[in-house]
């Protein structure tokens, strides 16, 4: 997940950004760290203020993993350490558990830190569900107030955007609308 971020840094910068793209990033779940680690330098008035054109004005964090210095087996109950490695405990139960497919278990390494002041120059709207098995409502509740987000809510599991598609495309379709 680590060779995630400066991959996603540097599509946001020289494809989307340096093309003057104003840019509505939206996260889900552990991507949330991934999203949130590649955007500083990168918000429309950090690039504003440095004379480029473009940058990140918004983020949906769709039940996003938004953690600061914590580590993230320490917020979730839903992971287990395995050396320097995050692994899901029992992810039918708490990813898919409104949803009737059968995935493999997922793996992640652990998230990097990002800065404080990352949600002080680009909004964001949060999604928590209320239906999650792998992450208590109060847990998204405090993310979404660390980012100084908009809250929205749902019922949805934790693949909303399949269990509920309809309820992320309205999302990105008000944030996409609201910046137009």
């Amino acid at each position: 997940m680590r060779r995630c971020v400066p991959t996603l840094h540097a599509l946001l910068h020289k494809v989307l950004a340096n093309r003057g793209n104003t840019i509505v990033l939206v996260v889900h779940s552990a991507g949330g760290f991934i999203g949130a680690n590649a955007v500083p330098g990168l918000t429309l008035a950090d690039r504003k203020s440095a004379g480029l054109p473009g940058g990140v004005i918004n983020i949906i964090a769709i039940m996003a993993t938004l953690v600061r210095e914590a580590k993230l087996d320490q917020c979730s109950p839903f992971f287990e350490s395995r050396g320097e490695r995050l692994f899901v405990k029992d992810p039918e139960k708490t990813l898919v558990n409104d949803l009737s497919q059968d995935i493999a278990k997922p793996e992640w390494d652990r998230p990097p830190k990002y800065g404080p002041f990352l949600f002080d120059r680009v909004s964001s709207i949060y999604l928590i569900y209320k239906g999650n098995n792998a992450t208590l409502v109060e847990l998204q509740m405090t993310w979404a107030e660390l980012a100084k987000s908009e809250i929205r809510e749902c019922d949805a599991g934790h693949l909303v955007m399949l269990s509920q598609s309809r309820i992320v495309v309205d999302l990105i379709k008000d944030a996409v609308e609201s910046v137009a």
